[in-house]
């Protein structure tokens, strides 16, 4: 006899409610279309530099809706920053706009890549449609001259492009065109280009302070403030003359009173205890606003006692000057006893040293030369004999010729030290002439024929402040021939200093 099998309760609903959902739903579902949004009108990819206005006007299409009224809708335009070209703090998600339409200067960050998307939502429904693409910005401010330039006491930086082999594009107050976010300064003094250890900074000098943007993007944040990279507390109101740079990563600060030098590699803790005093004696002397050194080697700097109204030395990585001992074959002596006028490094004769001095006794004017490139050494002294250089305001000397420009009034004068002789050069007429510069590239070859250049930098007084300023380059040729104009730049400020964004 067979027993039988009872199925479980629980077992027996199971089956039930299985067997249940097998029959087809019969139930009467009203489904209703929305209004859709196509987004045409977009490429899929755009390329443009950095503050040039980025124009993209969508083609909407609506499928349940024809009236064209914008305010049923939201926009929203976003830029997504490529992992690989983010670096602390750049941010990753940058809103863009709000509007239907994209009319945007391009402040985002240059030389990078993003994911854009489009997005439009409506409100009656709340669906939101995208459409994304790939932006590539490319940086305007990657290479070229930086013109300091006082507008009404104002500093003002502006920059001279290059976007490529033949072209340039000027931008008046480009700090602010980038959205940078550096205080305003008054009194302009300085601008210089300068290796740091996390890649290039450029630091901005002025009677307010000084102060470091980024390198590539220009921005600015309050750590940027020189007083950060001192060792100690500054006085308010602490504003350096200038700071310059020299081998990899050397820099020293040059104040009215005082000179600081730091490593950025061996030392890193910033600047420390003033230079401009000798160990024996202990006591600060005053620097002429002045730094000699060699790019052939970082070294030995050279500057001037305005004090003692000698020339003093400085080993790197030391804290204290040292005098400089008279060779037994002396051009000149290191105590001078004349007032310091002018001091540059050159190209010249292996990046010779030159500096230009008054004797207030007799009224002459003296070069001396020096190389520091192995010890400091005298290679040339002489009375310049130039027509009215006693009353020179400003000097420059040419990277390859050595020949030394000043200028009285508007009249520049070239003086060539080894035929004893002046020639006027140029006359400015009207204009007032607010610099004259060789920079110095450190011998870069692709820079060399901006090395062999004189730069003139005059301005208009009749004309408003924010534009009366000029740069002319000037090509200088052998043989005291005449200067050729090569590039002419208008729309400054009263130009204070130029230097150059180099690559």
């Amino acid at each position: 006899m067979k027993r039988k099998k009872h199925l479980p309760y629980t077992a027996l609903l199971a089956a039930t409610l299985l067997a249940s959902g097998c029959y087809k739903d019969k139930g009467n579902y009203d489904y209703q279309a929305i209004n859709e949004v196509g987004i045409d009108g977009i490429n899929s990819e755009y390329t443009i530099l950095a503050l040039d206005t980025l124009k993209i006007n969508p083609v909407l299409n609506f499928t349940q809706d024809a009236s064209n009224d914008t305010s049923k809708y939201l926009y929203e335009w976003v830029a997504i920053l490529d992992e690989k070209d983010r670096v602390f703090p750049d941010a990753k998600r940058i809103e863009v706009a709000g509007s239907r339409n994209l009319s945007y200067k391009v402040t985002l960050k240059p030389n990078a890549g993003f994911t854009m998307s489009y997005r439009v939502k409506d409100k009656a429904t709340g669906v939101q449609w995208s459409k994304t693409f790939r932006l590539t910005v490319k940086s305007t401010i990657y290479e070229g001259w930086l013109v300091y330039s006082d507008v009404n006491t104002d500093a003002r930086l502006d920059m001279i492009s290059k976007l490529d082999a033949t072209t340039e594009r000027t931008y008046i107050d480009v700090l602010k065109q980038v959205g940078s976010a550096l205080p305003p300064q008054k009194n302009p003094r300085h601008v210089s280009f300068a290796t740091k250890n996390q890649g290039v900074g450029i630091y901005l000098s002025a009677g307010t302070g000084t102060n470091s943007i980024h390198g590539e993007t220009f921005l600015w944040q309050p750590t940027n403030d020189i007083k950060y990279e001192m060792v100690g507390n500054m006085p308010p109101g602490f504003a350096p003359q200038f700071i310059t740079n020299y081998g990899s990563a050397e820099h020293v600060l040059v104040t009215d009173d005082e000179i600081y030098y730091q490593n950025f590699i061996s030392g890193g803790g910033g600047y420390t205890l003033p230079i401009n005093i000798v160990q024996a004696e202990n006591v600060k002397f005053k620097p002429a606003p002045f730094i000699g050194f060699s790019d052939l080697f970082a070294g030995n700097i050279l500057y001037y006692d305005a004090t003692g109204k000698r020339f003093v030395g400085y080993k790197t990585g030391q804290t204290y000057s040292y005098t400089l001992q008279d060779p037994a074959t002396k051009l000149f002596s290191y105590t001078t006893g004349r007032r310091m006028l002018f001091m540059a490094n050159t190209r010249y004769s292996n990046n010779d040293v030159f500096a230009i001095l008054k004797d207030d006794t007799d009224g002459k004017t003296y070069l001396y030369r020096m190389n520091v490139a192995s010890g400091i050494t005298q290679t040339f002294y002489d009375a310049i004999q130039g027509t009215d250089v006693d009353k020179a305001e400003q000097f420059a000397v040419s990277n390859q010729f050595g020949y030394v420009f000043y200028n009285v009034g508007s009249k520049i004068y070239e003086y060539d030290m080894f035929n004893k002789s002046s020639k006027l050069m140029l006359d400015m007429g009207t204009e007032k002439i607010s610099l004259l510069k060789c920079h110095n590239f450190g011998g870069i070859s692709k820079y060399v024929k901006l090395e062999n250049s004189l730069i003139v930098c005059t301005y208009a007084p009749a004309k408003p402040a924010a534009e009366q300023g000029t740069m002319r380059l000037y090509d200088v040729p052998t043989v005291n021939g005449a200067l050729v104009l090569t590039k002419e730049y208008n729309g400054f400020g009263r130009i204070v200093d130029v230097t150059y964004r180099r690559r």
